[in-house]
């Protein structure tokens, strides 16, 4: 047998020893990447100062004043009083819809505890921004308010919010009692129809 049939042989039992001990062979392979671009993600936010805010009472039927201080203003049954609010809110998103609620459930009461049962709080919208459409008012509710598509970044908008002091308050039920509504919060949250598990 010459050298070259002997290292032929030996390299065959080399190959049949790798493969009968688990090992594997090198075989050709080739990658690419798939150019297929990126994905971004859209935002939400909300964004409320006290600047621009304003107090008033209701002195009429559409007719209001204003009230400089409300930590000194003092309800009685009939009050109503507004907040005009201004809310910076980003809503980026080609599927992007969300509700904004005005919730007051955190309302700290001290004196009459009924006190906070005899106010109703109704919500709406003043000074809409150029161009945008706004909410919509959710069926059923009157805090509520629907944000049917994105913005395509932020948007100044103004909420109003309406305290109102039930007029059938009656034997001094809610006197000398106090609210605090700065526990008042505005939520905004995404919502999503049907979607995929």
């Amino acid at each position: 047998m010459n050298k070259l049939s002997k290292g032929i042989i030996v390299s065959g039992l080399g190959v049949a020893l790798l493969l009968g001990t688990g090992g594997s062979l090198a075989l050709w392979n080739v990658s690419a990447e798939s150019q297929a671009g990126s994905i971004a993600t859209g935002d939400l936010n909300l964004a409320v100062a006290t600047s621009g805010q304003t107090w008033e009472v209701a002195t009429g039927t559409d007719t209001w004043a204003a009230i400089p201080d409300i930590s000194t203003f003092r309800m009685v049954p009939g009050d109503k009083v507004r907040l005009t609010q201004p809310m910076d809110v980003t809503l980026v998103g080609d599927n992007m819809k969300a509700e904004l609620t005005v919730d007051t459930s955190e309302a700290i009461v001290s004196g009459d505890a009924t006190a906070a049962d005899l106010i109703t709080v109704t919500t709406a919208w003043t000074n809409p921004p150029a161009g945008v459409t706004m909410p919509t008012l959710k069926p059923a509710s009157e805090n509520t308010w629907v944000f049917a598509d994105e913005l395509g970044g932020t948007e100044t908008f103004t909420q109003q919010v309406i305290f109102a002091f039930s007029s059938t308050a009656t034997e001094r039920v809610g006197a000398l009692s106090t609210i605090d509504l700065s526990k008042t919060e505005f939520v905004l949250a995404q919502t999503y129809e049907n979607a995929p598990a």
